[in-house]
């Protein structure tokens, strides 16, 4: 199964599809390129003043694309967030509305620049005291920050875990990134990270073939974790 739990695929909430045609469209590419399902994560911030309108908004697009989608041979298309790291939303009582489809998995951005102690504490109390586990958006992006060491340790002892993008193979320097990433088993799941159907389009299929090819023991545990996942998924009606 292929599962694609990093998009940004709902018309008009953020820098993603601007409007519902391009999402049927980046929706119709995924489909093509082998994609069984996708979580559309819409950028969140839970420090926001407006957070019931803006999960509200969120949940209306969600209904509308899903409506639009029916009956298209299209992904299952299910709806989670990628949630702006903040210290101290592991205390915010809503943390649990957040997840990816309703399970346990959360999908974080962590912020750019240096990785402390006190996001790697931040991100074990959301595991540990929220029973929640914590998913690292885009893990190829933060291989430069000092501190990255504390990321991979973490995610290897369990606690959290990580997903890459699927465009990291067009580039040969991102590639052997990945390349030593699997190696070191320090990322489960993927994500397109799509937003439009050129600049940023979906590279999952592109993805798969060198994974498959390459790495294909690693492939293997990723589809294993991709149907543990999606059975554990609702959609926001169930």
């Amino acid at each position: 199964m292929i599962l694609d739990i990093h998009s940004h695929i709902l018309p008009s909430v953020d820098d993603g599809a601007k409007d519902l045609s391009e999402s049927l469209k980046i929706l119709k590419m995924m489909k093509e390129q082998g994609a069984d399902a996708v979580v559309a994560t819409p950028h969140f911030d839970l420090a926001a003043s407006d957070v019931l309108q803006k999960r509200d908004k969120i949940i209306s697009q969600y209904n509308e694309l899903c409506l639009s989608a029916k009956s298209q041979n299209l992904p299952e298309i299910y709806l989670g967030y990628e949630l702006v790291f903040r210290y101290g939303m592991s205390e915010n009582p809503e943390l649990d509305k957040f997840t990816i489809a309703g399970t346990d998995k959360i999908l974080i951005e962590l912020p750019f620049g240096r990785i402390t102690n006190k996001i790697v504490a931040e991100l074990e109390e959301i595991a540990y005291a929220r029973k929640l586990t914590p998913i690292l958006a885009h893990l190829e992006r933060y291989n430069r920050y000092e501190g990255i060491q504390k990321i991979y340790e973490v995610v290897e002892n369990g606690d959290v875990k990580a997903q890459v993008t699927a465009d990291t193979v067009s580039d040969f320097w991102d590639k052997m990134l990945v390349a030593k990433l699997m190696k070191r088993n320090v990322f489960t799941y993927l994500g397109s990270d799509a937003h439009s159907v050129d600049e940023r389009a979906p590279k999952i299929d592109a993805f798969m073939k060198y994974a498959n090819r390459h790495h294909k023991a690693f492939c293997e545990k990723m589809k294993n974790a991709n149907k543990n996942l999606y059975k554990d998924m609702k959609k926001p009606t169930e």
